[in-house]
């Protein structure tokens, strides 16, 4: 599931952390996926995305990267699904 090392331990103000997980559950629930689904998308443990999401930890990657990576999953699993409706 590649690399379970998803918490990063630089000095982030306690604010900063809280407003980073607020957005970061606010993308994930927007595109309709669970703590287990975006953990397995990313490859990192469910627990670390409770982290990120509850501001006590931050990840590695910039922002900005996880949410390329979720805009991946969601078309990629646009694509699948349309393959379904058009194979049905």
């Amino acid at each position: 599931m590649g690399n379970r090392k998803g918490n990063h331990t630089r000095q982030v103000s306690k604010d900063v952390m809280k407003l980073y997980g607020a957005e970061f559950k606010r993308l994930r629930e927007s595109v309709g996926m669970t703590t287990r689904e975006m953990a397995e998308a990313l490859g990192v443990f469910r627990t670390t995305i409770v982290r990120w999401e509850r501001g006590q930890t931050v990840p590695q990657r910039d922002l900005y990267l996880i949410k390329e990576d979720i805009l991946r999953i969601v078309n990629e699993r646009k694509i699948k699904n349309a393959s379904k409706q058009t194979n049905v």
